[in-house]
């Protein structure tokens, strides 16, 4: 054993630092509404309930294609608690797993470098979109993750049928997790490269082979009967499209988009220019190179389309292991040439962007001015990965660029983290929740003004009445609204305790009667009382 770590140990601390940077925090602050507050609060209803066929926040039935999500995060809830920890464990998991099959898509074969391997790693690693998704309680990560294993196994089947069985098996497994397109894409990206490449073997041993081909008609049809004879009206919201980050508009989809492939740009795009120019065309058989590229095409065009910017985290380890990849050949070919292209591309992207684009985001965005004191040391971070990159060129270290480049882009995730704990401090009803849990008794009503917060739910497991306040995707068909002032004063005076939370910058649009209790008033929000 100790000589198996000696002989591994720079990828057993790699290992270590990845497990720090993805797991550290995922507990320390609150949930993000609505997307973190509807799974958590689905999730928590399902462990308290023991239905696991019905999603629901309190009693508001919900979207309901991100069902194996949501089982294994109850499952953790089980294991570690009622907590943030619990909600988001499984995502940051499944970032660890998407930085794997990066590595292992990378090396489509045992014979080749292993450099490949921790190229593709630390690039999928530190892409600001792998992480991001990891750090959120949502099907996304999930998502990247089995169906970036699904791509490595199909690789791996080019050389060994016997890998398209667990290929499928994970196509089955990215359907339960996030819907259609986790089985739909996968297929479309094999047929596109067997059509292309005239792949007739690889397409007839990849769909045809009974044993694969026996794995997704039996998984989807029992998963679908077993969901019909839980409960069949899911088959209805399944649907209806999961919950995605509020970006405020065309503009926050493009910066957000935009910024999920930081700070690799000019890596990426040498990339597949030089797969799309110099090999897609020459249509050599068993060319894992054009899978990929199709295959993060297909995920990225799906991601863009759909507006769910959070699902282009299915793109970051085909798009991690295409660029390993090329980085590797250019380096084994001793050709510095397109390494510089791709630094000099970097340069010209990435730091007008970090110029520009960041103090742009922090104005327009409130969340991102809450953020700032973590995002402006991720940007100095991300120059320090730039200027790494251009100095080891220069000299032409070539050792010393494929240990220390991908190492100071990792570096890039250390104030990254605090991003989510400092926007969480804006977005966040933490304190008003956990508050919420210890005073709330018997028949006391909780009241959402002017704010509609899921996680009311997995704070306090009770429902909320809404006042004059918008409709969660997924929720519309709240049974709990209570339609004017008036009704919102006589429930303040008869009932026995009545709770209010509403941001701070709001006013109640009259004064209520009677006493009104002030029982909390920071991070944003107000709780109020009439006892």
């Amino acid at each position: 054993m100790r000589k198996w770590l000696y002989r591994n140990k720079l990828a057993v601390i790699f290992t270590v630092l990845l497990f720090y940077f993805y797991f550290r925090g995922i507990g320390d602050h609150g949930l993000i509404d609505p997307i973190e507050g509807v799974n958590a609060s689905v999730e928590t209803h399902m462990l308290a309930t023991g239905n696991y066929f019905v999603p629901k926040v309190g009693d508001e039935l919900t979207a309901g294609k991100s069902l194996l999500t949501w089982w294994l995060a109850s499952l953790a809830l089980k294991i570690f608690g009622w907590g943030e920890f619990g909600v988001r464990f499984w995502s940051a998991m499944a970032g660890v797993g998407m930085v794997i099959a990066a590595a292992s898509s990378a090396r489509h074969s045992i014979n080749e470098s292993i450099r490949k391997s921790w190229l593709a790693a630390t690039i999928c690693a530190s892409t600001v979109i792998c992480f991001t998704s990891s750090q959120i309680a949502s099907s996304h990560a999930l998502y990247g993750c089995l169906t970036g294993f699904a791509l490595m196994y199909t690789l791996k089947g080019m050389d060994n049928k016997n890998y398209f069985m667990l290929a499928h098996l994970f196509i089955v497994l990215a359907f339960m997790a996030h819907g259609a397109g986790g089985f739909v894409f996968p297929f479309m990206a094999v047929i596109i490269f067997g059509v292309f490449n005239g792949e007739n073997d690889f397409l007839i041993n990849f769909f045809t082979w009974p044993p694969a081909a026996l794995i997704s008609i039996f998984g989807i049809c029992l998963y679908i009967l077993a969901l019909m004879f839980g409960n069949g009206w899911i088959l209805h919201f399944m649907r209806c499209e999961n919950l995605g980050l509020d970006l405020n508009g065309i503009f926050g989809y493009i910066l957000f988009a935009f910024a999920s492939f930081m700070p690799w740009h000019g890596f990426f795009f040498n990339a597949l220019n030089e797969v799309y120019s110099q090999e897609f065309s020459a249509t050599r058989k068993n060319n894992p190179r054009i899978l990929i590229l199709i295959w993060v095409f297909i995920f990225a065009l799906a991601g863009v389309v759909s507006g769910d910017i959070l699902s282009l985290s299915a793109c970051a380890p085909a798009l991690a292991a295409l660029t390993g990849d090329k980085i590797d050949e250019w380096f084994y070919q001793k050709n510095l040439t397109d390494i510089k292209i791709s630094v000099a591309l970097n340069l010209v992207i990435t730091l007008p962007s970090i110029a520009l684009l960041l103090p742009i985001a922090i104005n327009k965005f409130s969340v991102m001015g809450a953020a700032s004191m973590s995002l402006i040391p991720c940007g100095l971070f991300a120059v320090l990965f730039i200027f790494a990159s251009w100095y080891y060129t220069k000299t032409q270290q070539i050792a010393k660029w494929v240990r220390n480049v991908p190492i100071s882009a990792l570096l890039c995730l250390m104030p990254l983290a605090g991003v989510f704990d400092l926007a969480s401090e804006k977005l966040s009803i933490r304190d008003a929740g956990l508050r919420l849990r210890s005073e709330i008794q018997g028949n006391n009503i909780i009241v959402q003004y002017a704010v509609n917060h899921p996680s009311v739910y997995f704070y306090t497991l009770r429902n909320s009445s809404l006042f004059l306040s918008s409709f969660t995707p997924g929720l519309q068909d709240s049974k709990y609204i209570i339609n004017s002032f008036n009704d919102l004063n006589r429930l303040w005076i008869a009932s026995e305790r009545v709770f209010i939370i509403m941001d701070i910058e709001n006013k109640l649009p009259a004064k209520l009667s009677g006493t009104i209790y002030p029982l909390l008033d920071e991070g944003g929000v107000s709780l109020l009382s009439n006892k």
